[in-house]
């Protein structure tokens, strides 16, 4: 079986079923700071800048209402097409993966997410996607929060290259 760091590195395939790249302490770590956000009653929303198949947007919705934050804002922000295109003579030859094999591996469309919330069970009525590069999508969502008065009390940031 492919690992995602093969993957990475270009000589294997993305793994056709993980919903995330992130290692188990990786995972148990959103998790104990969803818990620690709760017991210290920090306000505020969670936004992941960097969704992939969504396994750990999955797992912090799914944490945030084990703890009692569920009513507040998930914001998954994502192309949700892939990373774009390297400026011209930007990519060396050894990285010629990027934009044909990996960049095809990382291209996920909203709704693939959004089945896999749906294949775990884990409601997503707080959940706000944000389609679009970070350049084009960070500003205007940062606008609206503050227009809002709205605080985020976690942000995750898994933006590839």
């Amino acid at each position: 079986m492919p690992s995602v760091a093969n993957a990475l590195a270009g000589t294997a395939p993305m793994p056709a079923v993980a919903v995330t790249m992130a290692s188990v302490l990786r995972v148990d770590s959103l998790r104990a700071i969803i818990q620690q956000v709760s017991r210290q009653n920090v306000p505020g929303s969670y936004l992941e800048a960097g969704v992939w198949r969504g396994g750990m947007s999955i797992l912090a919705t799914a944490a945030m209402q084990l703890y009692g934050l569920g009513d507040r804002p998930i914001y998954l922000c994502d192309s949700f097409q892939g990373l774009p295109l390297p400026r011209s003579g930007s990519v060396r030859p050894d990285e010629a993966f990027y934009a044909n094999e990996l960049n095809a591996s990382l291209a996920v469309g909203m709704g693939i997410v959004q089945a896999n919330f749906d294949t775990y069970a884990v409601p997503r009525d707080n959940v706000r996607f944000v389609p679009g590069y970070f350049v084009d999508s960070l500003p205007p969502l940062r606008k609206a929060l503050h227009a809002r008065n709205e605080e985020l009390s976690i942000l995750r940031l898994d933006g590839d290259m």
